[in-house]
């Protein structure tokens, strides 16, 4: 389980976009917030042995009123310790976006990299877009809430209509470097692996999908990210 605000308020239940790992999206300096009563929509899943894939798109979640009109995210899990995030979100003209990741540690900061200590080291490498402001902002009150401790690691893009965040977390040193590797009309990263290999991972930068090399000791793998749902074998037999 992740962890968020959430587990340092005195409710337990904060809704509040804040309090959680995920585009925060402001106009007016208003926090849009996500309504009751709508559902996302899981676009891709799909689990093998050298990687997992999901696709999920959130729109819905912020009401038809709203003028969001595009929030979604995806992820490629590089087993067992590399996250790739890649997020599209299109809020209209004015709009302020704000990637978020709750911390109960005080992250350090070193350009575009930072390290979440406390034994098991996260380390979050912001690759797209480069122009984002950055910010390590404790944990306040909100939303009627207070919070007992606890950090928020922030990357602000303020002005724009749309943009699409893409960040790589890793743990126990499993990442020696990721840089940009864009292709046209695909956002990417090229990721050199401790242990040996390296994985490139781009994304569609307007729709999901997108393309997968990794090179791990004897394995390989070179395709389009996976479409449509699997159910993942971890539920086989109990999915209806």
């Amino acid at each position: 389980q992740a962890y968020d605000a959430n587990v340092e308020s005195h409710s337990g239940i904060v809704q509040d976009t804040r309090a959680h790992n995920l585009v925060r999206i402001e106009r007016g300096g208003t926090v849009l917030p996500q309504r009751e009563g709508n559902s996302s929509q899981v676009l891709a899943l799909a689990d093998t042995a050298q990687f997992a894939y999901a696709a999920a798109d959130a729109t819905a979640v912020y009401g038809a009123n709203s003028g969001v009109n595009r929030v979604q995210r995806e992820i490629v899990y590089l087993k067992p310790d590399v996250l790739v995030v890649y997020d599209r979100v299109d809020a209209g003209a004015g709009s302020t976006f704000t990637w978020q990741l709750n911390s109960p540690v005080d992250p350090v900061v070193a350009g575009t990299t930072t390290t979440f200590g406390g034994g098991n080291d996260l380390v979050m490498r912001a690759i797209t877009p480069s122009t984002s402001a950055t910010t390590v902002a404790l944990a306040p009150s909100f939303d009627g809430e207070n919070y007992a401790g606890g950090f928020r690691r922030e990357l602000r893009v303020s002005g724009d209509d749309h943009v699409e965040f893409l960040t790589v977390l890793s743990v126990d040193g499993a990442v020696s470097d990721a840089v940009s590797s864009p292709a046209p009309g695909q956002d990417g990263v090229l990721i050199t692996l401790a242990g040996g290999g390296s994985a490139q991972v781009r994304f569609n930068t307007t729709s999901p999908g997108g393309h997968l090399t990794l090179s791990v000791g004897a394995g390989t793998h070179d395709a389009g990210l996976p479409t449509g749902v699997s159910p993942l074998p971890q539920l086989a037999g109990q999915v209806r």
